[in-house]
């Protein structure tokens, strides 16, 4: 098959042509993918950037599917006082350690909250847990961050490990396993239900944890849309190429 136009023919080599069918939507996918990647993005960096200019949200009333990620929310209950979780492999600053989090039952509610309290550093043998101040007593007003963990994370090994002190040390956040260990650590309905979201708390908590609490964004949405140009001129790229492969000039008559 070929096809004339002016005084160019157009005849499809069977071999590239392939390759194009191939390559060419998982360019595009490719660039697509990296461009909504750039946009989830810009999306969490201006929630947090509203979030320090806005009045927080009430947890219980506010619908979660209406919750952005990093917007400033707030509820008002009760810490348990066991267990206390360690969020493992948590950087600082270059340094290693654990975001501590307890289980936070709201008031007038069957529902609990998850609430990341800060960072703290890892002691140079990993068994050897950080000694931590009490979880504050008493009902109280928490304000803080929505933050939604991603069920997308990997875990080599076991995810959930029992230590002493009521202390457990976790690889991530797992929803399903925090919701068994909410029923043991209710204070007052035994079915209490996990909202499948972590309050980051306020800095301006009185709890002597690191709270410096800023997007994961370590590549840039900038870097992203970089990446996405890139894949669509690969894409244009190979395009042109075929088109130059399988395009030949008439022969004079």
């Amino acid at each position: 098959m070929q096809i004339e136009f002016g005084r160019w023919v157009f005849v499809p080599h069977l071999v590239l042509t392939l390759m194009v069918i191939l390559l060419l939507p998982l360019l595009l996918s490719l660039s697509y993918w990296q461009w909504q990647r750039a946009h989830e993005k810009q999306s969490m960096l201006d929630a947090f950037a509203i979030s320090q200019t806005q009045n927080p949200v009430a947890l219980v009333i506010t619908p979660l599917n209406q919750i952005k990620p990093y917007q400033a929310i707030v509820v008002t209950g009760t810490f348990a006082q066991t267990p206390t979780l360690l969020l493992d492999n948590q950087i600082h600053e270059g340094r290693a350690g654990f975001d501590i989090l307890g289980f936070f039952k709201i008031e007038d509610s069957e529902k609990e909250v998850l609430i990341n309290l800060g960072w703290v550093p890892r002691n140079t043998e990993r068994q050897n847990l950080p000694v931590l101040p009490p979880l504050p007593s008493g009902k109280m007003t928490l304000k803080g961050y929505a933050y939604f963990p991603s069920d997308r994370s990997l875990v080599l090994g076991i995810n959930l490990e029992r230590m002493a002190d009521h202390k457990i040390l976790i690889q991530k956040i797992d929803f399903e396993q925090m919701n068994r260990l909410a029923d043991e650590a209710s204070l007052a309905h035994p079915a209490s239900k996990l909202l499948p979201v972590v309050l980051l708390a306020d800095p301006d908590l009185n709890y002597p944890l690191v709270r410096d609490w800023q997007p994961p964004t370590t590549i840039s949405p900038a870097t992203h849309y970089g990446y996405a140009v890139q894949w669509l001129l690969l894409a244009c790229t190979l395009c042109i190429l075929y088109l130059i492969f399988c395009c030949k000039r008439k022969p004079h008559a």
